[in-house]
C-alpha cells in the first residue's frame, strides 16, 4: 500500500491510545459506516493511516464544504484574540469597496451574516465571483440583494471566501 506519510509514530507517544483507535475502527464497522480513509496526525506526527478496500491513502477526494469549517474556526480564533467582532460590518474591512455602486443592504452585512449564510443575497455569489474580471470583494458587494442581511439563509460560498479574506491579511 502506498503511504501518504514518510514516518509513523506510536500513538501512545503523542497521547493517543492504540486501543481507542482500534475500537473506533471496530465501531465504524459495527454500524456499517462507510469509512474510506482515515489519517490521524497529532503534534505533527503521523500515527495512523487506514484505508478500506478499494480505496487507498493517496486517492483524491472531493471535500465539498470543509473549507467552511476551517474558515469559521479561524474567524472564531480571530474573535477570541480581539482582532475582529462578529457584529462588525464587513464593509469596514474592505475600504476599497466603500464607493462602489451597491445596494444599501450590502452596506449592512455583518461578519455574523457571513457565518450564518444570511448575507441577504438571493443566490450563491461564488459563481459570479469566479467568472468575473473584477476583484472578488467588489463582485460580492455589488451582487443583487434580495433580503435584509440576517433574515434568510441562502447557501453562499462567496460569503465563505469573504471570511477567508478577513483572516488572510
Amino acid at each position: 500500500m502506498t503511504q501518504l506519510f514518510n514516518k509513523f509514530y506510536i500513538p501512545e507517544d503523542v497521547g493517543i491510545s492504540s486501543v481507542a483507535i482500534a475500537q473506533f475502527l471496530k465501531e465504524c464497522d459495527d454500524i456499517n459506516y462507510k469509512l474510506r480513509t482515515l489519517h490521524i496526525v497529532r503534534h505533527d506526527k503521523a500515527i495512523a493511516e487506514v484505508s478500506k478496500y478499494p480505496f487507498c491513502a493517496l486517492d483524491k477526494r472531493l471535500v465539498y464544504s470543509v473549507s467552511k469549517t476551517f474558515t469559521s474556526t479561524a474567524i472564531g480564533i480571530a474573535v477570541k484574540e480581539g482582532l475582529l467582532r462578529v457584529d462588525d460590518f464587513l464593509l469596514d474591512y474592505f475600504p476599497e469597496c466603500r464607493d462602489l455602486d451597491m445596494d444599501d443592504a450590502a452596506r449592512t452585512i455583518k461578519i455574523c451574516h457571513l457565518l450564518t449564510m444570511s448575507t441577504g443575497h438571493g443566490v450563491d455569489t461564488v459563481g459570479d465571483m469566479c467568472n468575473g474580471i473584477r476583484p472578488w470583494p467588489e463582485i460580492f458587494f455589488t451582487r443583487k440583494m434580495v433580503y435584509e442581511p440576517g433574515t434568510h439563509f441562502v447557501y453562499n460560498s462567496g460569503g465563505t471566501y469573504m471570511l477567508s479574506e478577513l483572516i488572510s491579511v
